[in-house]
Order: C-alpha cells, then sequence, then structure tokens
C-alpha cells in the first residue's frame, strides 16, 4: 500500500495559487516591453505592486551573460512574464492557448484598452522586463524611436521632418521585431493575489 504524504499549509497555498492562476489565463501573446504602453498602443504597466522586491543588478548582469551564451528565450511560454489585464481591453483573437515552440502573434488591444487610464499590472517579470530596457541591443533603437519622436513635434524644416519621419520608421520597426516579449495574459478580475484590488 502507498502511503500517502501529507501536503503541507504551505504547499496546498502554493496549488491553489497555481490553480487559480491557471483558470484566470487568457492566453498568450507578444508584446513590446520597451515602455510601458506597447509601444503606445495598450494600457499603462503598473510594475512592482505585486512583486515587489527591487531590481537586482548583479542578477541582470548575469542574465545579459546567459542571454549572450544561450539566446533570449523571450517567445517561449516557460519564460513568459505574467500580466493581469481586464478580459475587455484585449481582442481575444489576437492570444494564443499554451502550446510548444515559439510565438509569433502580437497582442492587440480594444478601444477601452487604449484609453489613457486603461492599465495593467505586472505580475512578474520584473528582471526580464529590465533586461530588455536596459542591456538588449534594443535599447539604443528605442532611444533613437523616443529622441525622434519629441524631435518631430518641434522640428519645422521639411527635409529635417522627413530625415526623422525616417529615423522613427525605422527604429520602431526595430523595436517591435526585437523589443518584445511573450506575455501570459491573466484576467485581473478573476485572479487578485494577497487580496490587492482589481485593476
Amino acid at each position: 500500500m502507498v502511503k500517502q504524504v501529507t501536503k503541507s499549509p504551505v504547499q496546498k497555498d502554493i496549488e491553489a495559487i497555481l490553480e487559480e492562476i491557471n483558470n484566470a489565463v487568457l492566453g498568450y501573446a507578444m508584446m513590446v516591453v520597451m515602455d510601458d504602453r506597447d509601444l503606445g498602443r495598450g494600457p499603462g504597466t503598473v510594475a512592482r505592486s505585486i512583486n515587489i522586491r527591487s531590481i537586482d543588478d548583479k542578477y541582470l548582469k548575469d542574465f545579459a551573460v546567459k542571454v549572450k551564451k544561450q539566446g533570449l528565450h523571450n517567445r517561449s511560454a516557460e519564460y513568459a512574464i505574467v500580466v493581469g489585464v481586464k478580459p475587455s481591453y484585449i481582442v481575444s483573437s489576437s492570444l494564443q492557448p499554451l502550446k510548444g515552440g515559439v510565438y509569433d502573434n502580437h497582442v492587440q488591444w480594444t478601444n477601452e484598452g487604449k484609453q489613457d487610464d486603461a492599465k495593467m499590472i505586472l505580475y512578474n517579470g520584473n528582471h526580464r522586463r529590465a533586461y530588455m530596457r536596459e542591456h538588449s541591443n534594443v535599447v539604443e533603437p528605442y532611444m533613437q524611436y523616443k529622441k525622434g519622436l519629441a524631435e518631430k513635434h518641434t522640428e519645422t524644416d521639411p527635409d529635417k521632418q522627413f530625415i526623422l519621419e525616417s529615423t522613427i520608421s525605422k527604429a520602431r520597426k526595430e523595436v517591435e521585431e526585437h523589443g518584445t516579449w511573450l506575455v501570459k495574459f491573466i484576467d485581473s478580475g478573476k485572479y487578485n493575489i494577497c487580496g490587492r484590488p482589481h485593476i
């Protein structure tokens, strides 16, 4: 006869949390993580409200070394960041279920999700997001993109405006192709970790 192992209260809590997460998963999609609004297309990201630990510089440096050796696994479900969001903010057909291999679908936002007051919560993935923003090869094109947008609003010379638009377009394309990470989207109304309020 097989002896049953008694689960500790902590194990039971962990299992309950994992079940809660699985029941709340909306799906998976790529999202630009270089800024807080999916390159201006979606809700604003609220970071470090759930996972409040500070960014560890040593961990980031070690992570950067790993990326150089093993590549960036930003399209695999195993390394997806976890984001809580209202389902009404996302075009559901833009999401895919859990699968093996890599993802290439990009999240699409509804008009409600594009509003200035729309928010999403980063539950897990602070260091992966920080790596992309501070150490990846997308930092420079993203900075060019932001600088180009700022200069475009003040530039009056048509020739210089044309050059700026070309720079912005090229940099944006680079960011959209390489500044993304796979996201596991969670229904923030169903998954309310640690009793924190829904968004």
